[in-house]
Protein backbone atom coordinates (compact mmCIF):
# COMPACT_ATOMS: atom_id res chain seq x y z
CA UNK A 1 0.00 0.00 0.00
CA UNK A 2 2.69 2.58 0.77
CA UNK A 3 4.29 1.91 -2.64
CA UNK A 4 0.90 2.16 -4.32
CA UNK A 5 0.11 5.46 -2.61
CA UNK A 6 3.51 6.83 -3.57
CA UNK A 7 2.97 5.92 -7.22
CA UNK A 8 -0.47 7.55 -7.19
CA UNK A 9 0.98 10.75 -5.70
CA UNK A 10 3.84 10.75 -8.21
CA UNK A 11 1.49 10.29 -11.16
CA UNK A 12 -0.89 12.96 -9.82
CA UNK A 13 1.93 15.46 -9.52
CA UNK A 14 3.17 14.57 -13.01
CA UNK A 15 -0.23 15.05 -14.66
CA UNK A 16 -0.90 18.16 -12.56
CA UNK A 17 2.28 19.76 -13.87
CA UNK A 18 1.06 19.05 -17.37
CA UNK A 19 -2.21 20.77 -16.56
CA UNK A 20 -2.84 23.60 -19.03
CA UNK A 21 -3.02 27.14 -17.59
CA UNK A 22 -5.20 29.60 -19.44
CA UNK A 23 -5.21 32.51 -16.98
CA UNK A 24 -3.85 33.27 -13.53
CA UNK A 25 -4.02 35.89 -10.80
CA UNK A 26 -1.30 37.03 -8.39
CA UNK A 27 -1.97 37.83 -4.74
CA UNK A 28 0.17 38.94 -1.79
CA UNK A 29 -0.85 37.91 1.72
CA UNK A 30 0.39 38.44 5.28
CA UNK A 31 1.51 41.97 4.33
CA UNK A 32 -0.70 45.04 4.69
CA UNK A 33 1.48 47.89 3.48
CA UNK A 34 0.02 48.99 0.10
CA UNK A 35 3.23 50.83 -0.83
CA UNK A 36 5.31 47.65 -0.45
CA UNK A 37 2.72 45.59 -2.32
CA UNK A 38 2.72 48.07 -5.22
CA UNK A 39 6.51 47.98 -5.31
CA UNK A 40 6.52 44.17 -5.42
CA UNK A 41 3.92 44.11 -8.16
CA UNK A 42 5.90 46.62 -10.23
CA UNK A 43 8.98 44.37 -10.24
CA UNK A 44 7.18 41.05 -10.78
CA UNK A 45 7.78 39.36 -14.12
CA UNK A 46 4.85 37.10 -13.29
CA UNK A 47 2.53 40.12 -13.31
CA UNK A 48 4.27 41.74 -16.29
CA UNK A 49 3.61 38.57 -18.35
CA UNK A 50 0.09 38.03 -17.01
CA UNK A 51 -1.43 38.43 -20.49
CA UNK A 52 0.90 35.72 -21.81
CA UNK A 53 0.34 32.76 -19.45
CA UNK A 54 2.62 29.68 -19.60
CA UNK A 55 1.31 26.51 -21.18
CA UNK A 56 1.66 24.27 -18.10
CA UNK A 57 1.46 24.45 -14.33
CA UNK A 58 5.14 23.55 -14.08
CA UNK A 59 6.07 26.53 -16.23
CA UNK A 60 3.81 28.74 -14.10
CA UNK A 61 5.58 27.61 -10.93
CA UNK A 62 8.98 28.20 -12.52
CA UNK A 63 7.95 31.71 -13.52
CA UNK A 64 6.62 32.41 -10.01
CA UNK A 65 9.74 31.07 -8.28
CA UNK A 66 11.89 33.40 -10.39
CA UNK A 67 10.12 36.36 -8.74
CA UNK A 68 11.11 35.39 -5.20
CA UNK A 69 14.76 36.60 -5.44
CA UNK A 70 13.49 39.85 -6.96
CA UNK A 71 11.10 40.37 -4.07
CA UNK A 72 13.87 39.66 -1.56
CA UNK A 73 16.09 42.35 -3.12
CA UNK A 74 13.23 44.85 -3.10
CA UNK A 75 12.61 44.22 0.59
CA UNK A 76 16.32 44.65 1.30
CA UNK A 77 16.19 48.11 -0.28
CA UNK A 78 13.54 48.88 2.35
CA UNK A 79 15.87 47.66 5.14
CA UNK A 80 14.10 44.27 5.55
CA UNK A 81 17.05 41.91 5.43
CA UNK A 82 15.38 38.85 6.97
CA UNK A 83 12.20 38.58 4.91
CA UNK A 84 10.40 35.26 4.41
CA UNK A 85 8.58 34.65 1.12
CA UNK A 86 6.54 31.47 0.56
CA UNK A 87 4.80 30.47 -2.66
CA UNK A 88 1.45 28.71 -3.07
CA UNK A 89 -0.25 27.88 -6.38
CA UNK A 90 -3.86 26.74 -6.65
CA UNK A 91 -3.90 25.26 -10.12
CA UNK A 92 -7.34 23.70 -9.87
CA UNK A 93 -9.07 27.09 -9.89
CA UNK A 94 -10.01 29.28 -12.84
CA UNK A 95 -8.15 31.50 -13.11
CA UNK A 96 -5.22 29.83 -11.34
CA UNK A 97 -4.24 31.51 -8.07
CA UNK A 98 -0.60 32.38 -7.42
CA UNK A 99 -0.18 33.42 -3.79
CA UNK A 100 2.95 34.90 -2.21
CA UNK A 101 2.98 34.83 1.58
CA UNK A 102 5.30 37.74 2.37
CA UNK A 103 6.62 38.31 5.87
CA UNK A 104 9.09 41.25 5.71
CA UNK A 105 10.19 40.79 9.31
CA UNK A 106 11.68 43.57 11.41
CA UNK A 107 13.27 46.73 10.08
CA UNK A 108 17.08 46.59 10.35
CA UNK A 109 18.91 49.67 11.67
CA UNK A 110 22.49 50.89 11.65
CA UNK A 111 24.47 49.75 14.68
CA UNK A 112 27.95 50.66 13.42
CA UNK A 113 29.44 52.61 10.52
CA UNK A 114 33.21 52.74 10.23
CA UNK A 115 35.55 54.27 7.65
CA UNK A 116 39.15 53.04 7.36
CA UNK A 117 41.95 53.38 4.82
CA UNK A 118 44.27 50.79 3.28
CA UNK A 119 47.30 52.57 4.76
CA UNK A 120 47.92 54.32 8.05
CA UNK A 121 49.37 57.47 6.46
CA UNK A 122 45.96 58.74 5.35
CA UNK A 123 43.90 57.42 8.27
CA UNK A 124 43.81 60.89 9.85
CA UNK A 125 41.63 62.12 6.98
CA UNK A 126 38.88 59.63 7.79
CA UNK A 127 39.00 60.62 11.45
CA UNK A 128 38.15 64.19 10.44
CA UNK A 129 34.94 63.10 8.69
CA UNK A 130 31.94 62.66 10.99
CA UNK A 131 28.87 60.50 10.46
CA UNK A 132 26.78 63.68 10.37
CA UNK A 133 28.67 64.73 7.24
CA UNK A 134 27.81 61.35 5.73
CA UNK A 135 24.16 61.80 6.81
CA UNK A 136 24.30 58.57 8.82
CA UNK A 137 22.84 58.20 12.30
CA UNK A 138 22.96 55.15 14.52
CA UNK A 139 19.52 53.61 14.91
CA UNK A 140 18.20 54.93 11.60
CA UNK A 141 16.83 52.38 9.06
CA UNK A 142 19.71 50.76 7.20
CA UNK A 143 18.55 51.45 3.67
CA UNK A 144 21.12 50.43 1.04
CA UNK A 145 20.56 53.79 -0.69
CA UNK A 146 21.81 55.50 2.49
CA UNK A 147 25.00 53.46 2.34
CA UNK A 148 25.57 54.39 -1.32
CA UNK A 149 24.78 58.04 -0.59
CA UNK A 150 27.23 58.00 2.33
CA UNK A 151 29.90 56.65 -0.02
CA UNK A 152 29.33 59.54 -2.44
CA UNK A 153 29.53 62.08 0.39
CA UNK A 154 32.62 60.37 1.77
CA UNK A 155 34.50 60.56 -1.53
CA UNK A 156 33.45 64.21 -1.89
CA UNK A 157 34.67 65.03 1.61
CA UNK A 158 37.99 63.26 0.99
CA UNK A 159 38.33 65.21 -2.26
CA UNK A 160 38.12 68.48 -0.30
CA UNK A 161 41.35 67.43 1.43
CA UNK A 162 43.02 67.15 -1.96
CA UNK A 163 42.35 63.48 -2.81
CA UNK A 164 40.09 63.47 -5.91
CA UNK A 165 41.18 59.96 -7.00
CA UNK A 166 39.99 58.23 -3.82
CA UNK A 167 38.05 55.01 -4.31
CA UNK A 168 35.98 52.63 -2.23
CA UNK A 169 38.31 49.65 -2.05
CA UNK A 170 36.00 47.40 -0.04
CA UNK A 171 32.51 47.55 1.41
CA UNK A 172 31.67 45.23 4.32
CA UNK A 173 28.00 45.01 5.25
CA UNK A 174 27.19 42.58 8.04
CA UNK A 175 23.62 41.84 9.10
CA UNK A 176 23.01 40.76 12.70
CA UNK A 177 19.78 38.78 12.42
CA UNK A 178 19.46 38.37 16.17
CA UNK A 179 19.70 42.10 16.91
CA UNK A 180 18.09 43.23 13.62
CA UNK A 181 21.00 45.55 12.90
CA UNK A 182 23.52 46.36 10.18
CA UNK A 183 27.18 47.24 10.59
CA UNK A 184 29.09 48.81 7.72
CA UNK A 185 32.81 49.16 7.15
CA UNK A 186 34.15 51.13 4.19
CA UNK A 187 37.80 50.68 3.24
CA UNK A 188 39.17 53.65 1.29
CA UNK A 189 42.13 53.98 -1.04
CA UNK A 190 42.73 57.73 -0.95
CA UNK A 191 45.33 57.75 -3.69
CA UNK A 192 47.85 60.60 -3.89
CA UNK A 193 47.16 64.14 -2.75
CA UNK A 194 46.74 66.02 -6.03
CA UNK A 195 47.29 69.59 -7.12
CA UNK A 196 45.56 71.46 -9.90
CA UNK A 197 47.57 71.02 -13.07
CA UNK A 198 47.38 72.57 -16.54
CA UNK A 199 43.88 73.31 -17.85
CA UNK A 200 42.80 72.45 -21.39
CA UNK A 201 39.87 74.37 -22.89
CA UNK A 202 37.93 72.91 -25.82
CA UNK A 203 34.75 73.78 -27.69
CA UNK A 204 35.14 77.57 -27.50
CA UNK A 205 34.97 79.20 -30.93
CA UNK A 206 34.03 82.84 -30.31
CA UNK A 207 35.13 83.21 -26.69
CA UNK A 208 38.78 84.02 -26.00
CA UNK A 209 40.85 81.88 -23.63
CA UNK A 210 41.52 84.97 -21.50
CA UNK A 211 37.82 84.98 -20.58
CA UNK A 212 38.15 81.46 -19.15
CA UNK A 213 41.30 82.36 -17.23
CA UNK A 214 39.34 85.01 -15.34
CA UNK A 215 36.57 82.54 -14.49
CA UNK A 216 38.78 79.65 -13.32
CA UNK A 217 38.77 79.68 -9.53
CA UNK A 218 41.81 77.46 -9.01
CA UNK A 219 45.47 78.32 -9.46
CA UNK A 220 48.05 76.07 -11.05
CA UNK A 221 49.75 74.06 -8.32
CA UNK A 222 47.03 74.62 -5.68
CA UNK A 223 45.88 71.61 -3.66
CA UNK A 224 42.81 70.13 -5.33
CA UNK A 225 39.45 71.24 -3.98
CA UNK A 226 36.10 70.36 -5.66
CA UNK A 227 34.61 73.62 -4.35
CA UNK A 228 36.88 75.45 -6.80
CA UNK A 229 35.42 73.40 -9.65
CA UNK A 230 31.86 74.20 -8.56
CA UNK A 231 32.71 77.89 -8.25
CA UNK A 232 34.16 77.90 -11.78
CA UNK A 233 31.14 76.08 -13.16
CA UNK A 234 28.74 78.61 -11.62
CA UNK A 235 30.77 81.52 -12.99
CA UNK A 236 30.74 80.09 -16.52
CA UNK A 237 27.01 79.33 -16.34
CA UNK A 238 26.25 82.86 -15.13
CA UNK A 239 27.91 84.30 -18.24
CA UNK A 240 25.09 82.92 -20.45
CA UNK A 241 27.68 82.18 -23.15
CA UNK A 242 27.44 78.39 -23.10
CA UNK A 243 24.69 75.83 -23.52
CA UNK A 244 26.72 73.00 -21.96
CA UNK A 245 29.75 73.04 -19.66
CA UNK A 246 31.75 70.00 -18.51
CA UNK A 247 34.70 70.26 -16.13
CA UNK A 248 36.66 67.04 -15.68
CA UNK A 249 40.07 65.91 -14.48
CA UNK A 250 42.45 63.12 -15.45
CA UNK A 251 42.35 59.69 -13.81
CA UNK A 252 46.04 59.82 -12.90
CA UNK A 253 48.37 62.52 -11.63
CA UNK A 254 51.47 63.67 -13.47
CA UNK A 255 54.83 64.83 -12.18
CA UNK A 256 54.70 66.67 -8.84
CA UNK A 257 51.19 65.21 -8.36
CA UNK A 258 49.73 67.72 -10.82
CA UNK A 259 46.27 66.72 -12.03
CA UNK A 260 45.42 67.87 -15.58
CA UNK A 261 42.05 69.65 -15.84
CA UNK A 262 39.71 69.94 -18.83
CA UNK A 263 36.92 72.42 -19.57
CA UNK A 264 34.70 71.40 -22.48
CA UNK A 265 31.97 73.80 -23.56
CA UNK A 266 29.37 74.22 -26.25
CA UNK A 267 28.66 77.85 -27.03
CA UNK A 268 25.12 79.23 -26.93
CA UNK A 269 23.82 82.06 -29.09
CA UNK A 270 25.52 85.22 -27.90
CA UNK A 271 23.04 87.69 -29.35
CA UNK A 272 19.33 88.00 -28.74
CA UNK A 273 16.59 90.35 -29.87
CA UNK A 274 13.18 90.64 -28.24
CA UNK A 275 9.96 92.51 -28.94
CA UNK A 276 6.68 92.45 -27.08
CA UNK A 277 3.31 94.09 -26.61
CA UNK A 278 1.87 94.53 -23.14
CA UNK A 279 -1.17 95.84 -21.35
CA UNK A 280 -1.97 96.88 -17.82
CA UNK A 281 -4.68 99.04 -16.30
CA UNK A 282 -2.03 101.41 -14.95
CA UNK A 283 -0.40 102.09 -18.36
CA UNK A 284 -2.82 100.79 -21.01
CA UNK A 285 -1.09 99.27 -24.06
CA UNK A 286 2.63 99.48 -24.75
CA UNK A 287 5.52 98.02 -26.70
CA UNK A 288 8.90 96.87 -25.43
CA UNK A 289 12.04 95.85 -27.27
CA UNK A 290 15.56 94.77 -26.40
CA UNK A 291 18.88 93.75 -27.91
CA UNK A 292 21.58 91.82 -26.04
CA UNK A 293 25.11 90.80 -26.96
CA UNK A 294 26.74 88.72 -24.21
CA UNK A 295 30.10 88.38 -25.94
CA UNK A 296 31.22 91.81 -27.03
CA UNK A 297 34.89 91.82 -28.18
CA UNK A 298 34.89 88.00 -27.64
CA UNK A 299 35.65 88.64 -23.94
CA UNK A 300 32.23 87.99 -22.44
CA UNK A 301 31.53 91.71 -22.14
CA UNK A 302 27.85 92.53 -22.36
CA UNK A 303 26.21 95.21 -24.49
CA UNK A 304 22.45 95.75 -24.13
CA UNK A 305 19.82 98.16 -25.39
CA UNK A 306 16.30 98.23 -23.99
CA UNK A 307 13.33 100.42 -24.76
CA UNK A 308 9.70 100.73 -23.69
CA UNK A 309 6.97 103.01 -25.00
CA UNK A 310 3.58 103.31 -23.29
CA UNK A 311 0.99 106.03 -23.48
CA UNK A 312 2.44 107.71 -20.37
CA UNK A 313 6.01 106.38 -20.37
CA UNK A 314 9.13 106.33 -22.49
CA UNK A 315 12.23 104.58 -21.20
CA UNK A 316 15.48 103.76 -22.98
CA UNK A 317 18.52 102.08 -21.42
CA UNK A 318 22.05 101.44 -22.64
CA UNK A 319 24.21 99.01 -20.63
CA UNK A 320 27.80 97.90 -21.00
CA UNK A 321 29.21 95.35 -18.53
CA UNK A 322 32.85 94.33 -18.16
CA UNK A 323 33.04 91.04 -16.21
CA UNK A 324 35.83 90.27 -13.73
CA UNK A 325 37.09 93.84 -13.79
CA UNK A 326 40.51 93.84 -12.07
CA UNK A 327 39.53 90.78 -10.03
CA UNK A 328 37.33 87.71 -10.24
CA UNK A 329 33.59 88.11 -9.53
CA UNK A 330 33.77 91.89 -9.82
CA UNK A 331 31.93 93.60 -12.69
CA UNK A 332 32.16 97.13 -14.02
CA UNK A 333 28.76 98.39 -15.21
CA UNK A 334 28.23 101.46 -17.41
CA UNK A 335 24.63 102.60 -17.70
CA UNK A 336 22.85 105.38 -19.55
CA UNK A 337 19.11 105.90 -19.06
CA UNK A 338 16.71 108.29 -20.79
CA UNK A 339 13.28 108.47 -19.19
CA UNK A 340 10.02 110.39 -19.55
CA UNK A 341 6.93 109.57 -17.48
CA UNK A 342 3.59 111.18 -16.72
CA UNK A 343 1.99 110.31 -13.38
CA UNK A 344 -0.87 111.75 -11.35
CA UNK A 345 1.61 113.53 -9.08
CA UNK A 346 4.23 114.83 -11.51
CA UNK A 347 5.75 114.63 -14.98
CA UNK A 348 9.45 113.84 -15.10
CA UNK A 349 12.12 113.72 -17.78
CA UNK A 350 15.70 112.78 -17.05
CA UNK A 351 18.98 111.69 -18.58
CA UNK A 352 21.18 109.70 -16.24
CA UNK A 353 24.67 108.26 -16.88
CA UNK A 354 26.19 106.06 -14.17
CA UNK A 355 29.06 103.70 -13.46
CA UNK A 356 29.15 101.10 -10.71
CA UNK A 357 31.24 98.20 -9.47
CA UNK A 358 29.31 95.08 -8.49
CA UNK A 359 31.14 92.56 -6.37
CA UNK A 360 30.05 88.96 -5.66
CA UNK A 361 31.68 88.68 -2.25
CA UNK A 362 30.46 85.14 -1.69
CA UNK A 363 27.86 82.77 -3.06
CA UNK A 364 25.21 84.55 -0.96
CA UNK A 365 26.50 88.11 -0.62
CA UNK A 366 26.66 90.75 -3.37
CA UNK A 367 27.58 94.42 -3.02
CA UNK A 368 27.45 97.40 -5.38
CA UNK A 369 28.85 100.93 -5.28
CA UNK A 370 29.02 103.62 -7.91
CA UNK A 371 28.47 107.16 -9.12
CA UNK A 372 25.50 108.63 -10.96
CA UNK A 373 24.55 111.96 -12.44
CA UNK A 374 20.87 112.74 -13.05
CA UNK A 375 19.72 115.70 -15.11
CA UNK A 376 16.07 115.90 -14.07
CA UNK A 377 13.17 118.10 -15.18
CA UNK A 378 9.92 118.12 -13.16
CA UNK A 379 6.62 119.65 -14.28
CA UNK A 380 2.94 119.36 -13.29
CA UNK A 381 3.78 119.08 -9.58
CA UNK A 382 3.98 121.24 -6.48
CA UNK A 383 7.79 121.50 -6.87
CA UNK A 384 8.57 122.06 -10.54
CA UNK A 385 12.11 122.75 -11.63
CA UNK A 386 15.33 121.62 -13.22
CA UNK A 387 17.63 119.56 -11.03
CA UNK A 388 21.19 118.31 -11.44
CA UNK A 389 21.74 115.52 -8.95
CA UNK A 390 24.98 113.76 -8.09
CA UNK A 391 24.34 110.37 -6.48
CA UNK A 392 26.42 107.64 -4.83
CA UNK A 393 24.24 104.50 -4.92
CA UNK A 394 25.32 101.79 -2.48
CA UNK A 395 23.68 98.40 -1.99
CA UNK A 396 24.17 95.09 -0.22
CA UNK A 397 22.20 91.93 -0.99
CA UNK A 398 22.31 88.67 0.95
CA UNK A 399 20.29 85.69 -0.32
CA UNK A 400 20.12 81.94 0.06
CA UNK A 401 17.06 81.20 -2.09
CA UNK A 402 16.98 78.05 -4.22
CA UNK A 403 15.96 79.77 -7.46
CA UNK A 404 16.42 83.51 -8.12
CA UNK A 405 13.65 83.51 -10.78
CA UNK A 406 11.05 81.51 -8.85
CA UNK A 407 12.17 80.80 -5.26
CA UNK A 408 10.45 78.19 -3.12
CA UNK A 409 12.55 78.43 0.05
CA UNK A 410 15.13 80.69 1.69
CA UNK A 411 15.19 84.42 2.26
CA UNK A 412 16.73 87.59 0.86
CA UNK A 413 17.78 90.83 2.56
CA UNK A 414 18.54 93.92 0.48
CA UNK A 415 19.89 97.19 1.89
CA UNK A 416 20.17 100.30 -0.31
CA UNK A 417 21.20 103.86 0.34
CA UNK A 418 21.58 106.64 -2.23
CA UNK A 419 23.21 109.82 -0.86
CA UNK A 420 22.21 112.63 -3.24
CA UNK A 421 23.48 116.19 -3.73
CA UNK A 422 22.09 119.03 -5.87
CA UNK A 423 25.30 120.38 -7.40
CA UNK A 424 23.94 123.47 -9.21
CA UNK A 425 21.46 126.20 -8.22
CA UNK A 426 20.77 126.19 -4.48
CA UNK A 427 22.60 123.11 -3.08
CA UNK A 428 20.69 120.66 -0.93
CA UNK A 429 21.21 117.01 -0.02
CA UNK A 430 19.29 113.96 1.09
CA UNK A 431 19.71 110.17 1.29
CA UNK A 432 17.17 107.62 0.07
CA UNK A 433 17.30 104.47 2.24
CA UNK A 434 15.38 101.22 1.79
CA UNK A 435 15.40 97.84 3.52
CA UNK A 436 13.75 94.85 1.90
CA UNK A 437 13.29 91.42 3.48
CA UNK A 438 11.73 88.52 1.54
CA UNK A 439 11.18 84.97 2.78
CA UNK A 440 9.91 81.79 1.14
CA UNK A 441 8.54 78.86 3.11
CA UNK A 442 7.44 75.58 1.44
CA UNK A 443 4.27 74.25 3.07
CA UNK A 444 4.41 70.77 1.58
CA UNK A 445 7.06 68.14 0.88
CA UNK A 446 7.25 68.75 -2.88
CA UNK A 447 7.43 72.54 -2.62
CA UNK A 448 4.28 72.96 -4.72
CA UNK A 449 2.71 75.17 -2.04
CA UNK A 450 4.85 78.13 -0.97
CA UNK A 451 4.17 80.97 1.45
CA UNK A 452 6.07 84.05 0.23
CA UNK A 453 6.29 87.18 2.35
CA UNK A 454 8.03 90.52 1.92
CA UNK A 455 8.52 93.57 4.12
CA UNK A 456 9.73 96.88 2.66
CA UNK A 457 10.73 99.87 4.74
CA UNK A 458 11.97 103.17 3.36
CA UNK A 459 13.11 106.51 4.71
CA UNK A 460 14.55 109.71 3.21
CA UNK A 461 16.77 111.81 5.48
CA UNK A 462 18.03 115.29 4.75
CA UNK A 463 16.26 118.16 3.07
CA UNK A 464 12.56 118.85 3.50
CA UNK A 465 9.93 117.08 1.46
CA UNK A 466 9.10 120.24 -0.53
CA UNK A 467 12.77 120.70 -1.47
CA UNK A 468 13.36 117.18 -2.76
CA UNK A 469 12.24 116.61 -6.40
CA UNK A 470 8.82 114.89 -6.35
CA UNK A 471 9.97 111.91 -8.42
CA UNK A 472 12.70 111.20 -5.83
CA UNK A 473 10.12 110.71 -3.06
CA UNK A 474 8.35 107.46 -2.23
CA UNK A 475 5.14 106.38 -3.97
CA UNK A 476 3.36 103.03 -3.96
CA UNK A 477 0.55 101.54 -5.94
CA UNK A 478 2.04 99.29 -8.61
CA UNK A 479 2.58 95.64 -9.51
CA UNK A 480 5.67 95.56 -7.26
CA UNK A 481 4.36 97.41 -4.18
CA UNK A 482 0.66 97.61 -3.26
CA UNK A 483 -1.53 96.21 -6.00
CA UNK A 484 -5.13 97.28 -6.56
CA UNK A 485 -4.56 101.03 -6.30
CA UNK A 486 -3.97 103.49 -9.12
CA UNK A 487 -0.40 103.74 -10.32
CA UNK A 488 1.83 105.65 -7.86
CA UNK A 489 -1.11 107.15 -5.96
CA UNK A 490 -0.46 105.45 -2.60
CA UNK A 491 0.99 108.56 -1.02
CA UNK A 492 -0.11 111.64 0.91
CA UNK A 493 -2.74 113.41 -1.26
CA UNK A 494 -3.40 117.09 -1.77
CA UNK A 495 -6.83 118.74 -1.91
CA UNK A 496 -7.23 117.69 -5.54
CA UNK A 497 -6.66 114.05 -4.55
CA UNK A 498 -3.28 114.10 -6.29
CA UNK A 499 -0.28 112.25 -4.78
CA UNK A 500 2.49 114.44 -3.42
CA UNK A 501 4.99 111.76 -2.37
CA UNK A 502 6.37 110.87 1.03
CA UNK A 503 9.67 110.55 2.90
CA UNK A 504 8.94 107.12 4.36
CA UNK A 505 7.04 103.98 3.50
CA UNK A 506 6.08 100.67 5.07
CA UNK A 507 4.71 97.86 2.90
CA UNK A 508 3.99 94.17 3.58
CA UNK A 509 3.16 91.59 0.91
CA UNK A 510 1.94 88.02 1.43
CA UNK A 511 1.49 85.48 -1.39
CA UNK A 512 0.31 81.88 -1.24
CA UNK A 513 1.74 80.27 -4.38
CA UNK A 514 0.39 76.95 -5.62
CA UNK A 515 1.64 74.87 -8.56
CA UNK A 516 -1.29 73.15 -10.26
CA UNK A 517 0.66 71.50 -13.10
CA UNK A 518 4.15 71.33 -14.53
CA UNK A 519 3.90 74.84 -16.01
CA UNK A 520 0.86 76.49 -14.42
CA UNK A 521 0.37 77.96 -10.99
CA UNK A 522 -2.03 80.19 -9.08
CA UNK A 523 -1.38 82.84 -6.43
CA UNK A 524 -3.57 84.32 -3.70
CA UNK A 525 -2.08 87.59 -2.42
CA UNK A 526 -2.62 90.26 0.22
CA UNK A 527 -0.83 93.64 0.34
CA UNK A 528 -0.89 96.25 3.10
CA UNK A 529 1.01 99.48 3.71
CA UNK A 530 1.26 103.18 3.00
CA UNK A 531 3.57 106.10 2.27
CA UNK A 532 4.01 108.82 4.91
CA UNK A 533 5.04 112.49 5.02
CA UNK A 534 7.61 112.11 7.82
CA UNK A 535 11.02 110.50 7.69
CA UNK A 536 9.73 107.51 9.68
CA UNK A 537 6.50 105.53 9.12
CA UNK A 538 3.62 106.43 11.38
CA UNK A 539 2.50 103.10 12.82
CA UNK A 540 -0.81 104.58 13.97
CA UNK A 541 -1.73 106.10 10.61
CA UNK A 542 -4.23 104.49 8.27
CA UNK A 543 -2.87 101.69 6.06
CA UNK A 544 -4.24 100.66 2.67
CA UNK A 545 -4.99 97.01 1.96
CA UNK A 546 -5.64 94.96 -1.15
CA UNK A 547 -6.14 91.35 -2.16
CA UNK A 548 -6.38 89.43 -5.37
CA UNK A 549 -5.71 86.36 -7.44
CA UNK A 550 -2.88 85.67 -9.86
CA UNK A 551 -2.06 83.19 -12.60
CA UNK A 552 1.51 82.02 -13.38
CA UNK A 553 2.98 80.23 -16.40
CA UNK A 554 6.57 79.03 -16.13
CA UNK A 555 9.05 79.97 -18.87
CA UNK A 556 12.87 79.64 -19.01
CA UNK A 557 13.13 83.37 -18.24
CA UNK A 558 10.80 83.14 -15.24
CA UNK A 559 7.04 82.87 -14.72
CA UNK A 560 4.64 84.97 -16.79
CA UNK A 561 2.43 86.80 -14.31
CA UNK A 562 -1.20 87.90 -14.55
CA UNK A 563 -2.67 89.50 -11.42
CA UNK A 564 -6.12 90.94 -10.71
CA UNK A 565 -6.15 93.04 -7.54
CA UNK A 566 -9.03 94.60 -5.58
CA UNK A 567 -8.52 97.62 -3.28
CA UNK A 568 -9.99 96.94 0.16
CA UNK A 569 -9.82 100.63 1.14
CA UNK A 570 -11.00 102.23 -2.07
CA UNK A 571 -10.50 106.01 -2.02
CA UNK A 572 -13.22 108.15 -3.53
CA UNK A 573 -12.19 110.09 -6.65
CA UNK A 574 -8.89 108.17 -6.79
CA UNK A 575 -9.12 104.38 -7.19
CA UNK A 576 -10.72 102.03 -9.69
CA UNK A 577 -12.73 98.96 -8.74
CA UNK A 578 -9.78 96.72 -9.67
CA UNK A 579 -6.38 96.74 -11.34
CA UNK A 580 -4.90 94.23 -13.82
CA UNK A 581 -1.17 93.54 -14.13
CA UNK A 582 0.66 91.44 -16.71
CA UNK A 583 4.44 91.03 -16.61
CA UNK A 584 7.36 88.60 -16.37
CA UNK A 585 8.75 87.24 -13.10
CA UNK A 586 7.37 86.74 -9.63
CA UNK A 587 6.32 89.85 -7.70
CA UNK A 588 9.25 89.23 -5.35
Amino acid sequence: MPIKNFLILLLSTFFLNLYAVETYEVHFTTIDDPAIINLLRSTSQLIALENNPPSTAAALRKRAEADIPRFAKILQTLAYYDAQIDLRIQIDMTPAQVIFDVNPGDLFVFSDFEVTTIDDDSSAICQCISLDELEIEMGMPAYPKNILHAEELLLLEIATYGYPLAKIKERKVIADVANKSISVTLVIDTGPQARFGPTTISGAKKVCDSFFQKKIAWGNGEIFNPCKIEETLQALEASSLFSTINITFAETVEEDNLLPMSIDVMEAKHRSTGFGIGYSTMRSFGVVGEYDNFNERHLGERFALRGAIWHNLFDGTYLYLVPDWHRRRQDLVWLMQAHHEITDGYTESFLSPSVSVERQVSYKLRTSAGFMFKHLKITDSDNNGLFNLFKIPLSLRWTDVDDPLDPSYGYTVTLKTVPTLEIFNDPFSYAINTVNFSSYLPLDYDGDLVLATRATLGSIFGSSRRTIPPSELFYAGSEETIRGYRYLTVSPLNRKHEPTGGRSMMIFNVELRRSISENWGIVLFYDIGNVYKGTLPNWNEHRLQSTGLGLRYDTPAGPLRLDIALPLNKRKHVDHNFEVYFSLGQTF
